[in-house]
């Protein structure tokens, strides 16, 4: 059984989210709370199914995390600390649970630190399929070790700040199975949703990690950097894109331009056409506004969210990679919150399939195939936009 012990209701302009403290047993999710996503904590490439571990429990039901990380639907591990398996096989159906997320912190950072990058990371899999249920122990707290405080309080803070812009999911569960933890985890619950219903103090910075930036092919332009380690630059939960309209929002970049390295090309006819419209115009660029060593992740997040305007140039590359499916929803979490005028697709190289209905109803601007000419109409049309 499970046993709701607190709540913390999120608001999304509008629509109800919930962030549930459970004790319970997650190898026994009854089916009125099925999950999409049960997330689990190892450490790097070890999923020894040890004795009173969640990983063990699994597998005594017959859920082998080993077998499923031979064939993992999407590996993450370098820029968001897990990996996601395929969906579950019809013989575990009685768990009730979709799928599989593993998280694996030590690949980019101290658990506490590093917990808010499973929801920039889960991002591109929500998609739009509806709204889902998420559900995990107190991650890193059993054979990892760190403290019951020092984790639940930033997975709280990440959770609230996302899920409050848009984050499409409805209920994340949080489950102790043991009596007396999850009496212990119901008061620092508290203290935490006390806070968190209250705005949230400045947050303090975490020294960066230095890592060199490599440009690599089939990643978006936060994407270029994102097949390395990172740590993300606050402690209070990582940065997500605030309930501004544009005119509330500091401008520090007039436009983004996400994009493949395949795609580059076509990112750099765009800055030009955009430059000549507009002298003067400020375009975030990551090749010169992101020094080498810099907390480079933080900075791509901060001119997400203050900017005028992000372009996303779209092609197969675009979407087959996910910091750039990252980005484009970041830009969709803004554009929703603004009601339009955010984001500005151009339609750059086919799909093999037609574009999500969520993008079909924006109003791209169609540059296929590769058509240099149509990309300084979209370029004229976007600095209209920007008005003076």
């Amino acid at each position: 059984t499970m046993e709701q012990l607190r709540l913390i209701d999120v608001s999304d302009n509008g629509k109800r989210r919930y962030i549930e403290l459970y004790h319970g047993d997650l190898t026994r999710i009854p089916s009125r709370h099925a999950v999409d996503f049960l997330i689990v904590s190892a450490f790097q490439g070890d999923y020894t199914p040890t004795s009173g571990s969640l990983i063990g429990s699994l597998a005594a039901q017959g859920l082998s995390v080993t077998k499923l990380a031979e064939h993992k639907e999407h590996d993450l591990r370098p820029s968001s600390g897990f990996w996601l398996s395929e969906p579950l096989a019809d013989n575990l159906s009685h768990l009730n649970i979709k799928r599989i997320v593993c998280f694996e912190p030590s690949t980019i950072g101290p658990p506490p630190e590093v917990v808010g990058s499973l929801f920039r990371g889960l991002f591109p899999f929500l998609g739009d399929g509806g709204d889902l249920t998420v559900a995990m122990p107190l991650l890193a707290t059993g054979d990892m070790g760190w403290p019951s405080e020092e984790m639940l309080v930033p997975l709280l803070e990440a959770a609230y700040q996302w899920m409050s812009r848009g984050l499409p999911i409805t209920r994340l569960m949080i489950v102790e199975k043991s009596a007396n933890k999850a009496e212990h985890l119901a008061m620092v619950f508290d203290d935490a949703a006390s806070r968190l219903r209250q705005p949230l103090p400045p947050q303090s910075p975490i020294p960066p990690l230095t890592k060199t930036i490599n440009r690599r092919i089939i990643t978006g332009l936060g994407g270029l950097l994102g097949k390395l380690a990172s740590r993300i630059g606050t402690w209070g939960g990582i940065p997500v894109p605030e309930a501004q309209t544009p005119e509330e929002t500091p401008r520090r970049y007039d436009v983004f331009i996400s994009y493949s390295s395949v795609d580059a090309d076509a990112a750099e006819i765009l800055a030009a056409s955009l430059n000549a419209k507009r002298p003067g115009i400020s375009i975030f660029d990551f090749r010169s506004q992101i020094d080498k060593g810099a907390a480079w992740q933080q900075a791509i997040d901060d001119a997400i969210t203050h900017c005028q305007r992000v372009i996303a140039i779209m092609s197969p590359d675009y979407f087959a990679s996910v910091e750039c499916t990252e980005e484009i929803m970041m830009a969709r979490l803004r554009n929703k919150r603004a009601r339009g005028g955010i984001l500005h697709p151009v339609y750059w190289r086919s799909l093999d399939d037609e574009l999500a209905l969520w993008l079909q109803i924006i109003n791209y601007s169609d540059c296929r195939e590769q058509n240099r000419q149509k990309i300084d109409g979209a370029a004229t049309a976007l600095t209209d936009s920007l008005g003076s």
